[in-house]
């Protein structure tokens, strides 16, 4: 998975991961996500799937009933 794919799907700037990695630093929640993108793709597990279903789009998470969707409220 390319760094612009998995910016991509936490919602991040690929610079910004990108400005992690040159400073030897991962925030704790990146590494997590992650670590568990690489387990699901071993067991072929299709993330660009996974995402599509769980209607995550954009930077901001609006919290509904049963999860996260959509853009936040200002």
């Amino acid at each position: 998975m390319e760094i612009k794919d998995f910016a991509r799907m936490v919602g991040l700037n690929h610079r910004s991961i990108s400005n992690y990695s040159k400073r030897g630093e991962i925030p704790m929640h990146l590494a997590i996500m992650a670590v568990m993108m690489v387990e699901l793709v071993k067991q072929d597990v299709d993330l660009k799937a996974v995402f599509a279903k769980s209607e995550l789009t954009g930077r901001h998470r609006k919290k509904t009933e049963g999860g996260f969707k959509g853009k936040r409220g200002a």
